[in-house]
Formats: structure tokens, sequence, C-alpha cells
């Protein structure tokens, strides 16, 4: 076991800063839509964590030396401060929340990438949040620090205080269900989502809003958000990847909801990106062609709308919000207050 951990250990340094690379601008592939065959899934992880911690309780049942080995390795990793083991205060508590505390890390771009990986958030509840800490790794890397190089004094300022940041986010609560227990049968089901990009990223957010008769609820669903590429792009163009990024979530969440979906509304206050998706006539360089392809064929013209800047939830995702903000605005978690009013009072109100 410890050879396979070397050998682990070698591969993610050699292709680490490739992996970064290709983290910030894999949405600018020049890839046509043909190319991507695969449709996104997301996976059941209670189930297949149950499942893999159950064969590994027999395996241990079976074979005593290798739960020696196992539980060997296990503390070494501990001793070395490669992992922590969760309070068990933690571990016990019913209010559906598990946070533990994040280890200090020297404050190097290798130390920095390690903290900010550590936080699971597969759904993109603090994705406004970790943005600064992303766009902080971006600037490191523009100014080409090495890995285990010392961040300068600024950068060191503001990288303790958003671990300072990151201890408020035990304060963050949200519900687990996304239809409430008291909601009852709903008759639609619809999926909104918005899109928005600035000069430092972009990112999209998307909710469930069902409906029964006066009654009205929405729901946050998943997150994204992600800094713009190092080479300089316009932000016409991070907008309509941001739109693209849209799409493939669609795809992504029609595919695992298990409810009926009656429509999917696409929402960006860009009425550039909304020129190049209603166009019949005009031919655009490749940049532009392979993205309007993508949301052409995968959308009706009819799904994408119009909101104002200043209603639109995305723009926290292509920003970044602090701790404080992430917890006293309520848009990121909520949505928008016009999607709870009728269709068309939402449409004017947009």
């Amino acid at each position: 076991m410890g050879c396979s951990v070397i050998t682990t250990n070698r591969i993610s340094v050699e292709h680490l800063e490739e992996m970064l690379i290709s983290q910030y601008n894999h949405d600018f592939s020049e890839k046509t839509s043909v190319e991507r065959e695969d449709d996104p899934a997301l996976p059941n992880n209670r189930c297949v964590a149950k499942q893999r911690l159950q064969g590994l309780k027999r395996k241990f049942e079976k074979d005593i030396k290798y739960k020696e080995e196992y539980t060997s390795f296990l503390s070494d990793m501990l001793d070395q401060g490669y992992a922590e083991m969760v309070p068990t205060e933690q571990l016990e508590q019913d209010d559906g929340k598990v946070w533990t505390s994040v280890q200090e890390r020297q404050q190097t771009r290798r130390g920095i990438l390690s903290v900010v990986s550590s936080l699971y958030d597969p759904l993109g509840f603090l994705a406004p949040f970790t943005m600064s800490a992303k766009l902080m790794l971006q600037e490191l890397c523009r100014r080409n620090l090495m890995w285990d190089e010392q961040i300068p004094p600024s950068f060191s300022k503001q990288w303790s205080d958003w671990l300072s940041d990151l201890q408020k986010m035990s304060a963050f609560t949200v519900e687990r269900c996304i239809k409430p227990h008291d909601f009852g049968t709903f008759v639609t089901a619809q999926i909104h989502h918005f899109s928005d990009a600035s000069q430092v990223g972009y990112g999209t957010v998307s909710y469930l809003r069902v409906e029964d008769g006066d009654k009205v609820h929405v729901g946050f669903l998943v997150g994204k958000a992600r800094v713009a590429p190092l080479k300089q792009i316009t932000i016409p163009r991070l907008e309509l990847t941001a739109a693209v990024l849209a799409v493939r979530v669609d795809a992504m969440l029609r595919k695992e909801l298990q409810w009926q979906v009656e429509r999917s509304m696409f929402w960006t206050d860009s009425t550039t990106v909304l020129k190049y998706i209603c166009n019949e006539t005009r031919r655009f360089h490749t940049f532009v062609a392979n993205r309007v392809s993508v949301i052409r064929e995968a959308t009706d013209v009819g799904q994408w709308k119009y909101v104002s800047t200043k209603i639109n939830p995305a723009d926290e995702a292509s920003r970044g919000l602090t701790a404080e903000e992430l917890l006293t605005n309520g848009r990121w978690i909520k949505g928008p207050e016009f999607l709870r009013l009728s269709e068309k009072e939402a449409l004017c109100q947009a």
C-alpha cells in the first residue's frame, strides 16, 4: 500500500499544473457538440458509500491481516496530518449539518489548493463563497509563483481573511428537501436556470419551481461558479459560455430528477447572447458558432428569456460573495422573488 501512495503522489505532482490549467479552461476547448457524446451523470453517493462500507466490513471479517494493514494505514494518515477525525458531537447531531475544521496549511499555492479542494460541496451551495479563493489561486498562477513558494504579504492577508470567513459558514443552513413536506402533490414542475458572467468569472444557478393551484415553491437545485480563463476573453463570449454551462446542467438535472419536468427556462442578462441564440442568418466565428450550436440543439429559442442584472442570482456566482454576504443575502439559495409569481407577472418583473 505504501508504494501505491508514493506513485499516486508522484503522478499528482507531475501533472498538478496541467490539471489546474485544464480546470480553468475546460469550457473553452473548441470541440463541436457532436463530439460531446456522454451525458453528464450525478451518482447517488449515499447508496454507493453504504455499499462500499458494507463490503469493507465483510472483507475485514474474512481477512484479519487486511484489517490490520488498513487500520495502520489510516492511523499513519491521521498522524501525518493528511486527514482528521470528525468530532463525535458532530456525528451525533440531528440537524443535518456536519462541519469539520480545515487544517492549517502552508501559505503556498499548493497549500491553498489543498484547502479549497477539501471543501465538499457537489451541489454548489457555497459556490459564490469559494469563488474568491479560486480567483486568488488563479492570480498566483498568473504571477508564476512556484507551488511551494511563499505567497506575497498582500495575498497572505487575503487568504487569512478567507479562512476566517470559512469558520462563519458553520452558521449556514439549507433545507434538505427540494419540496416542503406540507406542499402536497404538485401539478407542474419547471426548472429555471440563470447564467451570468463578469470579467473575472462566470456561473449558473438552477431552481425547481413547483406549483399546486395557488401555491408556488422554489427550491435550489445546483449552482456552479468558475473563474474566467487566463487568456482574456470578452464578456459577451463569457456570457455565452455561461449559457452553455446552463444547458449542460439542465441535461444533467433532467436525467437525474425523479419528477416529470414540464419545461426548462433559461434566463440571462446579456442581450448579446439572446441575439446570438435567435439569429437565423448570420454566420459567426468558430468560438461563437460552436456554442450557439450546442444551445440550439438542446433548447428552443422560446425557452430563453431576459432578466435584469439587478435580480439575476447568477451574478453572485460570477463575482463571488463573502461569508457574511452569503449568510445574509438569501437570493442565491431562495432564488429571485418573481419566480413565485404567475408566469405573466414574472415576465413583466424580470
